[in-house]
This record gives structure tokens, sequence and C-alpha cells, in this order.
């Protein structure tokens, strides 16, 4: 869980030049719901191979580029592999999203840059 606190210092010039400093606690708290992580590498990647690799069962793994058209899909049928070499379609350098999806449907997304 993680809190944010923010601190806002207000100040007032008056006649006599003095300063007034007050503090106002905005706290918030939330709880990150995704308990998956998944490590991209190499990221840049300078050619058209990258590596994928959790902790997690990944079932589904999917390349897209920035204006949200699929490149590649690859489903995972071996479940004891925990690191996994994706070879991305001939495409133009830039930055893909990877949309990693796991054993219990929960997804996440990573950036990729090609160089």
């Amino acid at each position: 869980m993680k809190k944010i606190i923010l601190i806002l210092t207000i100040s007032f010039l008056s006649a006599s030049l003095f300063s007034q400093s007050t503090q106002l606690d905005f706290s918030m708290q939330f709880q990150n719901t995704n308990q998956h992580q998944a490590l991209i590498f190499p990221n840049p990647t300078y050619d058209l191979a990258f590596k994928v690799q959790s902790s997690s069962i990944i079932t589904n793994i999917e390349i897209v580029n920035m204006l949200g058209a699929s490149l590649y899909k690859k489903t995972i049928t071996n479940y004891s592999l925990n690191e996994i070499t994706i070879r991305m379609p001939d495409c133009d350098k830039g930055v893909y999203m990877v949309k990693v999806t796991f054993d219990d449907n929960d997804t996440i997304i990573k950036k990729l840059l090609y160089r």
C-alpha cells in the first residue's frame, strides 16, 4: 500500500512583511491489485528478438504498435517456462507495447523500444 502526501505552503505578504506558512495533508492511500510482474529485456532492443521473464504463469503475449494494431500474438502452452523468447515480425523502429496475460486473466502492459 502506498501513501501520497501533498504538502502545500501558502505565503501571505502584508504591510508588516511577515510570512505565514500552512501545511495541509492530503493523504491518499491506494493498493496495487496487480500482483504480477514481468521483465522485458533487452529493452531497448536493437534486433527483432527479446525475452519476457516472470515468476507467474504467462499464457499469452501480444505486441501492439502505438496505433493499437496487433503485430504479434503468441499463446504459451508450456507453463513450466519462466523465460520466453519472442521474435518480433519485421517492423519499423519505434515504441511498442507488450501485453502479457497470466493464467488468472490478469494483464500487464510494458513498453518496448526497438532501435
